[in-house]
């Protein structure tokens, strides 16, 4: 399988959400209840990644995040998530989210610093981001 032949969806029935909450459960990801918007990236009909939003009644909170292809590289899957996370999110008329990444997490710290996002607050073993929606159409 090739990043071309991964499709990306935003969840928008029952069934759909369940798929997700199936994904990351299957990932022992964390989470209460996955809320809009919840994107996922599948390949032959299969998930193969989930980039939702948490419930929270005064901020839009993204995640969880989980993407597994195998022994390949997730970037670009990763990349493509954000991406329609932040389309969507753009839509919608948000113009700013919160994300949590736990403090051991050298990898995705090294990431999120590379997306020049500022820090929010450490808070219970995890770095909390807040970064604005950026969405240009050039």
């Amino acid at each position: 399988m090739y990043v071309k032949d991964t499709v990306y969806h935003l969840a928008t029935t029952s069934a759909h959400y369940k798929r997700a909450r199936q994904f990351l459960s299957n990932h022992d990801a964390v989470f209460e209840r996955l809320t809009f918007p919840t994107i996922t990236a599948e390949r032959d009909d299969e998930i193969i990644g989930v980039l939702s939003t948490q419930h929270h009644d005064s901020a839009i909170i993204a995640g969880p995040l989980v993407v597994d292809i195998g022994d390949g590289n997730p970037s670009f899957v990763v990349i493509r998530l954000w991406q329609a996370y932040e389309r969507v999110l753009h839509e919608a008329g948000v113009t700013e989210y919160l994300f949590a990444v736990p403090e051991g997490e050298s990898a995705w710290n090294e990431a999120v610093n590379q997306m020049e996002v500022d820090v929010w607050k450490h808070h219970k073993g995890a770095i909390w981001y807040r970064k604005g929606v950026e969405w240009d159409l050039k």
